[in-house]
C-alpha cells in the first residue's frame, strides 16, 4: 500500500468517525421522541 492510499484511508476513517459520533446520538434521540409522541397520542 503506498502512502498516498494510506493517507486517504485515515482520512476516510477520521471523517466517517465523525459523522457516526454525530448521527448515532441524534438517531438516538429522534427515536426516543418518536416514541415519547406514540405513547403521548395512545
Amino acid at each position: 500500500m503506498t502512502q498516498h492510499q494510506q493517507a486517504l484511508i485515515q482520512f476516510y476513517h477520521k471523517g466517517f468517525t465523525n459523522l457516526a459520533l454525530f448521527t448515532l446520538p441524534v438517531t438516538v434521540l429522534v427515536i426516543m421522541w418518536l416514541a415519547v409522541s406514540k405513547q403521548a397520542l395512545w
